[in-house]
């Protein structure tokens, strides 16, 4: 059985104000069997940080540090979501890992 779980992003163009902030849902396919060891759940979450990371990438940043700061928070935002609703104690353990 594949579960498919929908990474959401909300991009909040800080470089440019003229923008608004955004939406973008990416799906990450994962078989939930993946969840039952540790290295299982290493793969779902690289899975996760992967689909944050293209979600975030608006494109609409002109000043590169500013684009990066707000790709990182955005980043971090939508990978700690994906996390919460998936709700395993092995992905939430990898996620403690990682974050720090």
């Amino acid at each position: 059985m594949i579960r498919t779980l929908t990474t959401t992003a909300i991009v909040a163009a800080i470089a440019a104000p003229a923008f608004a902030a955004a939406s973008v849902s990416i799906e990450v396919p994962f078989d939930p069997a993946l969840l039952d060891t540790p290295k299982g759940a290493e793969i779902v979450y690289e899975r996760i940080e992967t689909a944050a990371e293209k979600a975030c990438d608006t494109g609409v940043f002109t000043d590169v540090i500013r684009e990066m700061i707000a790709a990182s928070s955005c980043e971090k935002l939508a990978v700690e979501a994906a996390v919460a609703d998936i709700d395993s104690p092995a992905l939430n353990a990898v996620h403690e890992t990682r974050k720090g």
